[in-house]
Order: structure tokens, then C-alpha cells, then sequence
């Protein structure tokens, strides 16, 4: 049987149908339970900026904010997306699945690089196999943000990185576009540029001055839209970031302090990755790997497996700044797919070198410690984009149909403390796309002004129902207290329902006499905690959803 199984797995043959397979397995994963994605204040803000763009013509130079104040990331992710919002009446699930088959471009793309890089087909479809099934890469490509296309642009920057060492003359184009696209999508990715130096200088790829004439002018024009910005809003990123790098220089982390937290974001990528069940194992058991290969490998090979360490550590000198952006999961991406590469051809390794049983072992073991991550996301919904169950389309919409339900028809308001506070961008987009569809109608707007997105009627007519929705985070902990406060002295609570991590209070306005009299009867009555919370309404009256 296994002799069988040998020679149908060298046939060229085998590779097309093992990743037709592997397509149609991950499409099937990924499709599962849409209405378990994450809809949190990034995707509706993104949604309503994607509207603007195609409604009001108010095309975008800027795409989503960064971590650092005036540093945007590329507006290319809200034109890529644009089209199935549009066709799809705003349902967010549309381009989430847009996204999911970009993603999966990523099964053939990554065979494809680890192929010309150890021009070895088990490690290329191993390679394709660990993509399939890590549950990194499921997480990102159900992600409705502007990083998640980057886990093919990388791929094409690392393929192009590598054609270039191999003096292919193609390097160019996939250089460019991966790197130019990467930028748009995550303006974290400029260190990109500092790689291509290192590999330059390390292993010496010889470059016509055509080559990089076309490199430098395909680069301009995918990252066009960053030097018109630069001339309209006056050099502002180029400020930002003159005075973020000066501010750096006496931010770098102590050494023992960037050890450890370097450590422990590549074990943490490990665990997402490759080996889910002991962060400590999974980190030793990849540098063991990296070992195993340098002892073991070919010295035809040496260069190739040079460079997949590198492209695997190459994150390493961004953990020295005590800035957010090194905190977040989709740094990391890049080295997610080398680790792909470089498990695969230990894996080959050791099959080669007849430890069969041990390589299929560990094959097994990342296999299903992917599932024990993947599979309960089925039911409950994405976990490693979502900072709480509140923000899954499927409660969020839970939530509008019960006021709906509870209103039967008639005209209510309702108030949300979230994260961040005194915005409801969240919930006046799931309204208009989902709760009006449905009903035929939307609530009124109780709680404060809202600064850019403004788009539910305002309650100023005080209709008689009202609902006060609190996300459990702890963000939104303080304000809901103050809320609630103010909230008693004005309504009164018919019922309270709980939906995964969103609690709903169902309310009735209090008449003038009413209100007056439960107003000062707290005043007489009011503790040390409740003095404090009340100073903190008085200065800042957004706290109150009675206006």
C-alpha cells in the first residue's frame, strides 16, 4: 500500500489534484458560520468610508488609521471591497468571502515559492498543506480588515526576494507588487525595504539598471496614493513619523525585556501556527528544526535554507520599540508563512532520512492542534481578531432583533456604551443594513452627537420605549456605571437580557413629575461612589442618553 502510495504522490499529476483538494477543503472552512465574523468599530467605520467612496464620490487617499496618530495605511483595501458591499446592500459577509478567496490564493502561491526556493515537491505540498489548515490563516482570512489581504502579498514580496537571489529576471514584478500591495495594506510592512537591503548585501543578487528602473517605477505607482497625500495634507505622515523616530531613540526596550517579549511573540506565533498545545514546546521544536536542517541539509540547499531563516526572523529587530504596533497578531504574518516552509522541509528531512514515523507524528500533531483552535470557531465565532463576543455579527444582530421583537412595531430608542466610548458606529450600521431591511424602519438615536458617523434620527421627541445596550469590555466598564446612573433618573427597567457579552436593558421613559421626584430622592440619598460618578456626567454630558 505505502509503495503504492509513493509512486502516485511522484507523479506531477498528484500535485494539481492534492491542491484542487486542498482549495475546495479550505473554501469549505472558511465559509462556515459567516455570521460568526467580527463587526467591531474598524469594520463599520471602514463600512461607512467604502459608502462615502462610492455614493458621494469622495474618493479616499487615506485608508485606515494606525497606531500612531497621523499615519494612515493605504486606502486600497476600502476600492477592493467596495464592490461586494455594493452588490450585497452592505451585508459584511460579502467581502468577507471576497477576502476568503483571496486568501486561498495562498494554497497554490505558497507551493509555488517553496518549490523554486528547495526545488522539492513534498516540501512544496506539505508546505501548501500547513497554509490550509493553520488556524492563523483561517482567523485572518475571515477577517474583514485591511491586513488580511497581506498574507499573499508577502508571499509574492518573498518569491520575488528569492527570484531575485536566483537572478531570475521576473524578481522585479513580484518584488514590487508584493512589497507596494504589503504597504497599502499595512503600513507596518515599510520595513520590508530594509530587508531587500539586507538581502542585497548578503547575498549579492546582481541587478541590470533596467530591472531597477522598472522595480522603482512600479513602486511609485502602487504607492501612488501615499505621495499624493504627502503633497495635500502638507507632508503630514512624513512629520509624524520625523518625530516618532526622534522620540524612539530613547524607547528601545532593554535587552532582557525585548528577548522576552520577541520570544514570546514568536512562540505565540508558533502556537497559532504550527504547534497549539504548549507555547514553550512549539518554540523549541522550531529552533531544534532550524537546527536539525543546518546539520542535515545539502550544500546545495545552504543558500535556500539561509534564506527562509531569515525571511522566519526577520521581524526581529521591530520588538526593540515599546510601540502597539509590535503587540498586534498580524506582524507576524510574514513569519507564519516561513515557518510553513521551514516545518515542511524538516518534515521532508526526516522522511528522507527514514524517520517516517517521526515526520507523519509531527505532521499529525500540527494538524490537530490547528483543529482544536479551528473547530470550536464554527460555533462561537472568530476569536483571535474579535477582543469580545459583543463584536460577532451574529449576536450583534441577536441583539437588534430583540428590540425589534420587544417593540412590535413601534418607535423606540436606544443608547450603547462601547469601546470606544460615546460612539455608535457598530450598532447604527447594523440598523441600516440589517435591522431596516428586515422591519422596515430604525430606532431613534438617544445617546450623544456622533462626530463623523451620524446616520440613525435623533430621539428628540423622547419616545416612550427605550433600550440601553452595554458591551462587556472593560473599556466600556466606567462609562457604563455613569450611564446607567443617569440612566435610572429618567427611565425605569421593564426587563434585562444578556447575549453573549452584550446586555440589553429594556426601558420606559419616566413622565416629568416622575423624573423630577426620583431626581431628588437620589440626591438624598446618594453614596460617596455615586457623588463621584455624577461630577464625572456633569463635566462630560455624553455619558447621558437623555438629551
Amino acid at each position: 500500500m505505502l509503495p503504492k502510495l509513493k509512486k502516485e504522490i511522484k507523479k506531477p499529476n498528484f500535485d494539481y489534484f492534492f491542491l484542487l483538494l486542498l482549495l475546495m477543503v479550505g473554501a469549505a472552512l472558511r465559509l462556515a458560520n459567516l455570521d460568526g465574523i467580527t463587526f467591531g468599530h474598524d469594520q463599520a467605520r471602514d463600512a461607512y468610508r467604502i459608502r462615502s467612496i462610492v455614493k458621494d464620490k469622495d474618493f479616499k487617499l487615506l485608508g485606515p488609521e494606525t497606531d500612531i496618530p497621523g499615519v494612515h495605511h493605504g486606502p486600497l483595501f476600502y476600492y477592493l471591497v467596495a464592490l461586494p458591499y455594493v452588490l450585497f446592500k452592505g451585508d459584511p459577509r460579502a467581502p468577507v468571502i471576497l477576502v476568503i478567496f483571496i486568501n486561498l490564493l495562498g494554497v497554490p502561491l505558497i507551493y509555488f515559492t517553496s518549490l523554486k526556493i528547495f526545488k522539492n515537491r513534498l516540501v512544496a505540498l506539505l508546505s501548501s498543506l500547513l497554509y490550509t489548515f493553520s488556524y492563523e490563516v483561517f482567523e485572518v482570512s475571515r477577517w474583514l480588515s485591511n491586513p488580511s489581504p497581506s498574507l499573499i502579498t508577502l508571499l509574492l514580496f518573498f518569491l520575488g526576494l528569492w527570484l531575485w537571489i536566483e537572478r531570475d529576471k521576473r524578481w522585479w514584478l513580484f518584488t514590487s507588487i508584493g512589497l507596494g500591495l504589503s504597504i497599502q495594506f499595512q503600513f507596518v510592512f515599510v520595513y520590508l525595504f530594509g530587508l531587500a537591503v539586507l538581502i542585497f548585501f548578503l547575498f549579492c543578487p546582481k541587478v541590470k539598471s533596467g530591472e531597477w528602473l522598472r522595480l522603482l517605477l512600479a513602486l511609485f505607482l502602487i504607492l501612488s496614493s501615499f505621495v499624493i497625500a504627502e503633497f495635500k495634507f502638507k507632508f503630514m505622515t512624513t512629520k509624524v513619523l520625523v518625530s516618532f523616530v526622534s522620540i524612539q531613540k530613547s524607547h528601545f526596550l532593554p535587552i532582557v525585556e525585548y528577548f522576552d517579549h520577541y520570544l514570546n511573540s514568536l512562540a505565540r506565533t508558533l502556537i497559532d501556527n504550527i504547534f497549539a498545545w504548549n507555547t514553550v514546546f512549539a518554540l523549541f521544536l522550531f529552533l531544534f528544526a532550524i537546527f536539525y536542517l543546518y546539520k542535515y541539509v545539502e550544500k546545495s540547499e545552504k543558500r535556500a535554507l539561509d534564506f527562509t531563516v531569515l525571511w522566519f526572523f526577520s521581524t526581529a529587530p521591530l520588538y526593540a520599540f515599546s510601540i502597539g504596533t509590535v503587540f498586534t497578531t498580524y506582524l507576524n504574518m510574514g513569519i507564519a508563512l516561513a515557518s510553513f516552509v521551514l516545518l515542511a522541509r524538516f518534515i521532508e528531512k526526516l522522511i528522507s532520512r527514514k524517520n517516517f514515523l517521526l515526520g507523519l507524528t509531527l505532521l499529525t500533531l500540527s494538524f490537530a492542534g490547528n483543529s482544536t483552535l479551528i473547530l470550536p470557531t464554527f460555533k462561537r465565532g472568530t476569536t483571535l481578531s474579535a477582543p469580545s463576543k459583543s463584536h460577532y455579527l451574529k449576536n450583534e444582530k441577536r441583539v437588534v432583533d430583540y428590540m425589534y421583537r420587544e417593540a412590535n412595531g413601534q418607535p423606540f430608542s436606544f443608547c450603547s456604551v462601547t469601546a470606544p466610548l460615546f460612539n455608535n458606529v457598530v450598532w447604527s450600521y447594523v440598523f441600516e443594513t440589517y435591522g431596516e431591511a428586515k422591519y422596515g424602519y430604525l430606532p431613534f438615536w438617544s445617546g450623544p452627537t456622533q462626530e463623523e458617523f451620524d446616520y440613525l434620527p435623533p430621539d428628540k421627541e423622547h419616545v416612550n420605549l427605550r433600550f440601553l445596550l452595554v458591551e462587556s469590555v472593560p473599556l466600556a466598564a466606567g462609562g457604563a456605571r455613569i450611564t446607567r446612573l443617569h440612566e435610572n433618573l429618567v427611565s425605569q427597567i421593564i426587563e434585562r437580557q444578556e447575549f453573549d457579552g452584550i446586555e440589553i436593558e429594556k426601558r420606559l421613559l419616566l413622565n416629568d413629575e416622575d423624573r423630577e421626584e426620583t431626581k431628588k430622592k437620589f440626591f438624598m440619598e446618594m453614596t460617596v461612589e455615586q457623588a463621584g460618578d455624577w461630577q464625572a456626567l456633569t463635566k462630560d454630558p455624553r455619558y447621558s442618553c437623555f438629551h
